[in-house]
């Protein structure tokens, strides 16, 4: 479901409401999520948040040969929500600066826009106009399974989603398994899986030029990168790994199981 849903009105709103009523139990995949859920129904029996995990197999950093170019990209729909507008916009600051500042530094920066979406052609029209053309790749839509090999690709990553609506930030995580430093707007639950200055930077929502100076702190040094990236690597692998996630949904489900089998025994009685 949507986290739009509930908002859509107040029928809506009250459907959502009576099935949380209803369930034994509820699993929530970030802490906005949970207390957007809270907020609808404020008398739950259980809610526990059981975030998405990440296979750190698949994801991860893979070596590279020595490159050319410096890579800021994203792997995500072109639609309005993501606020692949605002990345575009802040990447031509940066280049803009750079070019006026360090032109070596400006050869070597490279846009790359992995999905896409009925926004495509507008996105592509933006980037015409801000004269980024040579140095922008529209990849267009890929396998999940190949989404690793353009992490791999990419030197800095960035969610510069608009609209709460982004709960959880999946694929921010799938960039920091790969040892990506990241930037990510404060939209939703991105900022529960960044650790601001840590694994990455945060960002106001639709603040284009905040973004750009959170890219620009890490196209500065090679080590601010190495530094993030490593970072993000091993909070998905405290916090984030598949299977240990689907451990936790494993116990939740026990724990239902045992409570149905002893209110069964005691009906039998």
């Amino acid at each position: 479901m949507s986290s739009n849903f509930p908002a859509t009105s107040f029928l809506h709103r009250g459907l959502v409401a009576a099935n949380l009523s209803d369930a034994d139990w509820v699993g929530s995949t970030s802490e906005v999520m949970a207390e957007q859920t809270r907020s609808l129904c404020n008398d739950l029996k259980h809610l526990s948040i059981t975030p998405f995990g990440i296979d750190v197999e698949q994801f991860s950093p893979q070596p590279q040969q020595d490159r050319d170019y410096l890579t800021i990209g994203t792997v995500k729909k072109l639609m309005p929500k993501y606020g692949i507008d605002v990345l575009i916009q802040a990447f031509a600051q940066v280049r803009e600066r750079a070019i006026a500042q360090d032109s070596e530094l400006a050869a070597k920066l490279r846009l790359m826009l992995v999905g896409d979406g009925y926004q495509r052609q507008e996105l592509e029209a933006l980037v015409k106009k801000l004269n980024l053309e040579a140095v922008t790749t529209f990849v267009g839509a890929v396998p999940h399974q190949q989404v690793p090999d353009y992490l791999n690709q990419m030197d800095i990553y960035v969610a510069a989603s608009r609209l709460d609506s982004e709960s959880f930030g999946v694929a921010v995580l799938e960039a920091s398994a790969c040892a990506l430093p990241v930037v990510v707007s404060d939209a939703g639950g991105l900022p529960e899986v960044v650790i601001d200055g840590v694994t990455g930077y945060i960002a106001p929502k639709e603040d284009v030029a905040a973004t750009a100076i959170a890219i620009e702190k890490l196209i500065a040094r090679d080590s601010e990168r190495d530094r993030l990236g490593k970072a993000g690597r091993n909070l998905v692998l405290e916090k984030y790994v598949w299977s240990e996630n689907v451990e936790l949904m494993y116990e939740i489900y026990e724990q239902l199981l045992a409570k149905y089998k002893n209110h069964s025994s005691k009906q039998s009685d």
